[in-house]
């Protein structure tokens, strides 16, 4: 059983229809019935609500979460809990407390972290297939439909003047409205362009400044790297005209745009 990569979180409404079937608590008595609804749902329909849960979950990370019994900050699994609860109280129940920006609650029943898999062990054992994990590339094209970094830096490098013109360099190729959009155009998926200088200290690190491109499925894939002592990262000049190298050689690979057309006249 396959769920498509390019998968949405269950609509807002619907998602809050399925909590409300729990009553407003975790229980084991609670976790069956929404089970037993979530067992009459397309299994594509119970990937989108887990998918949805997790958002949410997601909205509640920087929530001041405290033990109501003496104010201690609740941690791990104990936090987790605390936070289904919030989700299971309801809708109206969890943007109380986001604009609230902090909660004290009791510690909840035992039974409340199982709200976080149940549509996972719902899905497998409707299905008889191991739970669909997320495509990675559609999930980051969701976000940016080009992504151009340098990474790997010490604190002294981070303020080299070449790696200042890389980075600039890719920040524009990034924010580039015209990449995007044949990005998008010629069905890639995204663009996602990974760099990093050349460290001797890394086992089987080949010195010197290169790039390398692969396109797969949903990702058109790049990778660089800079040799400081290279010619190619000379001063700031050569080290734009590199990325502008990049560029130029995936418009004549892949038909997209020129470094002229991307981050403008040198």
């Amino acid at each position: 059983m396959q769920v498509n990569s390019s998968r949405r979180p269950a609509d807002e409404p619907t998602f809050w229809s399925l909590i409300d079937v729990l009553g407003g608590s975790v229980t084991d008595e609670s976790l069956d019935r929404l089970a037993e609804t979530l067992r009459g749902l397309p299994p594509g329909e119970i990937v989108a609500f887990q998918d949805r849960l997790d958002t949410v979950l997601a909205s509640l990370a920087t929530l001041d979460v405290r033990h109501s019994d003496n104010g201690a900050s609740a941690l791990g699994d104990t936090r987790r809990a605390l936070e289904l609860s919030i989700v299971a109280a309801g809708h109206r129940s969890l943007a109380e407390v986001l604009a609230q920006g902090s909660v004290e609650a009791d510690d909840p029943p035992d039974a409340t972290l199982g709200l976080a898999d149940i549509a996972r062990v719902t899905y497998e054992d409707v299905t008889g297939s191991a739970w669909p994990e997320p495509d990675l590339w559609a999930e980051l094209a969701k976000h940016r439909l080009v992504s151009a970094t340098l990474v790997g830096m010490t604190r002294r490098q981070k303020s080299h003047p070449v790696v200042l013109a890389v980075e600039s360099a890719l920040d524009r190729w990034t924010n580039s409205g015209v990449y995007s959009r044949a990005i998008h155009a010629g069905d890639f998926g995204l663009l996602y362009c990974h760099g990093a200088l050349y460290d001797p200290r890394i086992p089987g690190a080949v010195t010197g400044t290169w790039w390398r491109s692969r396109r797969g499925p949903g990702v058109l894939k790049v990778t660089f790297q800079i040799d400081l002592d290279s010619v190619e990262a000379a001063d700031e000049e050569a080290a734009e005209a590199f990325v502008r190298t990049i560029i130029d050689g995936l418009a004549r690979q892949y038909g997209l745009p020129s470094s002229t057309a991307t981050l403008g006249t040198p």
